[in-house]
């Protein structure tokens, strides 16, 4: 199963066997343009993420919990020196 999410249109798709299974109309971030750069900046990440948590009693319908920041992300804040490597 493959989870897209294109942010422009506000729309999730469920792919399987490279096939669209189902759309959906999402919820992003406030500041809908550019990729998130830190806790609080009301963006939503861009790239490659894993589900991690599944909140169907959310007051958002149903919440999924993303892995970021992944070790891009991760990465990219070290070399932009956002974090340190402690």
């Amino acid at each position: 199963m493959e989870v897209r999410v294109y942010k422009a249109s506000k729309i999730l798709e469920l792919w399987e066997d490279q096939q669209l299974k189902n759309a959906f109309p999402i919820g992003i971030g406030k500041e809908e343009q550019g990729h998130k750069f830190c806790e609080g900046d009301l963006r939503t990440p861009e790239g490659e993420y894993e589900i991690c948590v599944k909140n169907p009693k959310s007051k958002y319908y149903l919440s999924l919990g993303l892995n970021y920041p992944n070790l891009k992300d991760a990465k990219l804040a070290l070399d932009s020196r956002r974090i340190t490597d402690e």
